[in-house]
């Protein structure tokens, strides 16, 4: 183990795991962080798909460009047929 700074004599110090979800704090070490900044949820691109396949096509189109911007289409590109 390292430290990222001096340690004084008698300070309490912490051993971290790095920003990881809690799904992996828990999968691996078995415990959560309540109210972490680093907590996430995957969503598949299918499940994206199925529920804005209910909405007109002009606001799947609008939903499509804010989710590209935002780059949450890593693997996946939707094209909407016109």
């Amino acid at each position: 183990m390292r430290s990222i700074r001096p340690i004084a004599k008698d300070e309490q110090i912490y051993n971290t795991y790095g920003n990881l979800p809690n799904a992996d704090l828990l999968r691996r070490y078995g415990y959560v962080i309540p109210g972490s900044r680093d907590d996430l949820v995957e969503v598949s691109a299918e499940m994206i798909i199925e529920v804005v396949s209910f909405h007109k096509e002009e606001e799947i189109r609008r939903r499509i460009e804010i989710l590209d911007e935002e780059d949450i289409f890593e693997e996946y590109r939707l094209r909407i047929q016109g």
